[in-house]
């Protein structure tokens, strides 16, 4: 009988275990695509400079603020205003895309803007040492006919116009 109850018991606490992993890993998917929400709101009204302070670190160390707002201000003004968004996928990144000691998500969006038909935006956050996501890797550019035909946008096709720091966030 008490083998019985200790089983149902490790059952229970391993079952439980599962989900508070799962509860968390939702939770850091939710925060980081709000933190990347209210930084693409930035971009999207022009304010770039204002886009580079609130980024991580990686980003600003690899351009000034001011190179930064200058060449974001030159291709997103020739991309156009947005006039709509839609998340495509979400995507809590691990050990297992090479990246170690952090927590990074991956979010892609599709967007329609007076110049572009079907753009794509790639968004990566990172989890930084103050508990906030912030905004390491930013690009965006045009889906080519091919990923438009699959449906939706792969994860492996890089935009066609591009402006992100180079430096990784290993």
């Amino acid at each position: 009988m008490k083998a019985w109850l200790l089983g149902i018991l490790a059952v229970a606490v391993l079952a439980t275990g599962g989900w508070y992993l799962a509860d968390d890993s939702n939770r850091n998917t939710r925060e980081a695509v709000r933190a990347a929400e209210a930084w693409l709101e930035l971009v999207d009204m022009g304010g770039y400079g204002e886009s580079w302070d609130m980024a991580s670190q990686v980003l600003k160390d690899s351009a000034s603020r001011f190179v930064w707002s200058r060449i974001l201000e030159g291709k997103r003004t020739a991309f156009g205003s947005v006039d709509k968004r839609t998340i495509r996928e979400v995507k809590l990144l691990s050990e297992e895309h090479g990246i170690k000691g952090i927590l990074v998500v991956r979010i892609e969006c599709e967007v329609l803007s007076m110049t572009c038909e079907t753009c794509k935006e790639e968004i990566l956050c990172i989890l930084e040492s103050d508990g906030q996501w912030r905004v390491a890797r930013y690009a965006f550019g045009q889906i080519s006919y091919a990923e438009k035909s699959m449906g939706r946008i792969p994860a492996t096709h890089a935009p066609r116009t591009y402006w992100i720091p180079q430096q990784s966030v290993r």
